[in-house]
């Protein structure tokens, strides 16, 4: 085997191993689409892209006015114009109208992205609190009714009395710290989802 043939065969292993690695990196084992490690692995491998590349869209002092879990992430982030997003940062500048953005673009647009992990940290808790709100803690009442007591926790410090109830019409809503939903709704399971709604949205404003 010659000198140079063996200086190919080792420049071909690491250029594998090297490709091997990347995609490797890009993998995402957390089952989410959007997760943080993922947007974070694009953004730092791909180009700039969107309003990031022109020269008139301000590219800092934004200030986010409210952030909303879409339920999915189809939506297109207005700054990057590549990421589809589900929890939405609307930012706001005093130059330029509102444009909503996801979580990497909103923390570069502001210069802080600790503080729109955390916003985003927040909604996807709430995500997985309601996906377990039908079955923790649900009791029967002597009357019958559905009812439950919250804890004061990291995201309310107020605890919290909801007593489902049903109409004369088999409709269905509740009645929260004493104040009865506006809605009523056909089945028991969309009552109790939106007594979680009406106590912590699904939108924040800031």
């Amino acid at each position: 085997m010659t000198l140079k043939f063996k200086f190919f065969i080792i420049a071909v292993s690491a250029l594998f191993c090297l490709n091997t690695s990347n995609v490797l990196s890009m993998a995402c084992d957390c089952g989410e689409h959007e997760c943080d490690h993922e947007r974070k692995t694009f953004v730092s491998t791909l180009p700039s892209s969107g309003k990031w590349k022109d020269k008139v869209t301000p590219k800092s002092l934004w200030k986010c006015q409210d952030v909303e879990d879409l339920g999915s992430a189809n939506l297109l982030c207005q700054m990057c114009e590549r990421e589809h997003i589900r929890y939405a940062h609307t930012m706001q500048h005093d130059n330029h109208e509102n444009l909503t953005v996801g979580c990497i673009c909103a923390g570069h647009m502001e210069g802080d992205l600790k503080s729109a992990k955390g916003r985003e940290s927040y909604l996807h808790s709430r995500h997985q609190r309601r996906a377990k709100w039908l079955g923790s803690e649900w009791e029967t009442s002597r009357n019958g009714n559905l009812y439950k007591k919250t804890r004061k926790n990291s995201h309310d410090e107020a605890s919290h009395h909801i007593v489902m109830i049903k109409s004369k019409y088999n409709q269905h809503s509740a009645i929260i710290d004493s104040v009865r939903l506006e809605r009523w709704f056909q089945t028991m399971a969309e009552a109790q989802y939106a007594s979680f709604d009406y106590l912590w949205p699904a939108k924040k404003t800031f």
